[in-house]
């Protein structure tokens, strides 16, 4: 049987590399818009303290409008990837173009293998564009969260409204013996 541990030891090198690049240029172009909204996520969840309503607030207001401004981000990146794959093509076919092999599938054999390592940048814009969809999800999810304590909050004080006493209307205490 083969031995998976040994078989990821021998690719451990190129694996923590694409991942460094990939954590990289997540963390360049894009972790700045998640960053306070993470800190959020974990008042939201804290058993110690509530969330206040200025953070809920926040979720709830500053959120939904970021998240424009996050798919901007993303479907610039998109096309950095789109732009590489349409390179990766052109660079194929010339690479067919110029084997010397002598049949067609020989040719495009050839230009296939000679293409591994410019199709795993492919592979890891792909990686990016997934986490960064990952987290537009959470934030989504986020906002839901947030809007249920906020909506039950409000239930709470329709129903229960508290306010100040007129102490006119109070009716006199009488101490009865």
């Amino acid at each position: 049987m083969i031995d998976l541990n040994e078989l990821n030891e021998e690719f451990k090198v190129d694996i923590d590399s694409v991942t460094s690049w990939c954590n990289e240029i997540y963390l360049d172009q894009f972790d700045e818009f998640f960053v306070d909204y993470r800190v959020l996520f974990k008042r939201l969840k804290s058993k110690e303290k509530s969330i206040t309503d200025e953070e809920l607030a926040r979720i709830l207001i500053d959120l939904p409008i970021q998240l424009f401004g996050i798919a901007e981000a993303l479907n610039k990146f998109k096309i950095s990837q789109e732009v590489v794959k349409l390179k990766n093509r052109q660079r194929e076919l010339e690479l067919i173009r110029n084997s010397l092999k002598s049949t067609v599938t020989d040719r495009k054999q050839d230009a296939t293998d000679k293409m591994i390592e410019y199709k795993l940048l492919i592979t890891a814009y792909s990686s990016i564009i997934d986490r960064v969809t990952s987290e537009i999800s959470f934030c989504r999810e986020l906002i839901m969260g947030a809007k249920k304590i906020h909506d039950s909050r409000l239930a709470g004080i329709r129903s229960n409204p508290v306010s100040e006493v007129d102490e006119t209307m109070l009716p006199d205490y009488v101490v009865t013996d």
